[in-house]
């Protein structure tokens, strides 16, 4: 099996797991930056594929394709669409959905937009003979599991989905929407397309870890990139497990 992949939008994200890497080495695939070495005496791949569904999905590309990853971990922070969700709490998610694919009815000119009336598309076969339009994917069970087990003491441990598109939804409405209809805990820019390219390129394994970073349901639980200290810790210690 080759290298563990670590993929994490921002710095601040993925600062702690490169400090632990054993002999790090750095390579650089344009302007992803892919830090090497070893956690734990197991292989690790360390990505910096900035924020954004097409940025995660290049750079696990490339992590996989290029530098023989055998399973990938999508980490970092995430807003609540689950209102029993707080701060510091991590979601593994067993599952991710895409937030962004729609598709809406015709509108005359002048008539607006209701985006309640969005309708979602999924597992069906696009125009023109193309690849199946999937918005759905789930983790490696093993993965889970491994995951499962590791202590956590900065909030709760849960299992659940991740919702990803580039926007960052603030309308509580909406939050509340795409928890009922979607199923989702939680969003971020990157698990999906993460995942949807492990799925392309031969099911490599896959999971997303993600804590809580703020909630609209609390008002005073705002953004606090400082939390993603917590995940990497915890991710620190699923690596260990996973080896």
């Amino acid at each position: 099996m080759g290298p563990i992949a670590v993929i994490g939008a921002l710095e601040e994200e993925i600062d702690l797991v490169n400090a632990a890497l054993c002999d790090r080495r750095t390579e650089w695939a344009g302007e992803y930056r892919f830090d090497f070495g070893t956690i734990a005496g197991t292989d690790v791949v360390v990505a910096h594929s900035f924020m954004g569904m097409a940025n995660s999905a290049a750079a696990t590309a490339l992590a996989v394709a290029r530098f023989g990853a055998g399973a990938v971990l999508s980490i970092g922070t995430a807003g609540a669409h689950n209102p029993a969700l707080h701060t510091g709490d991590i979601v593994l998610g067993s599952r991710t959905v895409n937030d962004n694919s729609h598709m809406t009815a015709h509108r005359d000119r002048g008539s607006g937009s209701d985006v309640g009336a969005w309708e979602v598309m999924g597992n069906e076969v696009g125009v023109c003979g193309s690849p199946e339009l999937r918005i759905e994917f789930f983790c490696d069970a093993g993965m889970l599991a491994a995951a499962q087990a590791v202590p956590y003491g900065g909030g709760r441990l849960v299992v659940g989905t991740v919702a990803s598109g580039d926007v960052w939804n603030k309308e509580i409405d909406r939050i509340d929407a795409l928890h009922r209809g979607r199923g989702s805990d939680c969003e971020d820019m990157e698990t999906f397309s993460v995942a949807q390219t492990c799925w392309q390129l031969g099911r490599v394994p896959w999971l997303g870890v993600r804590i809580v970073s703020n909630s609209e349901h609390f008002p005073d639980e705002v953004f606090d990139v400082s939390v993603a200290q917590k995940c990497q810790a915890f991710a620190l210690d699923v690596i260990a497990a996973l080896a």
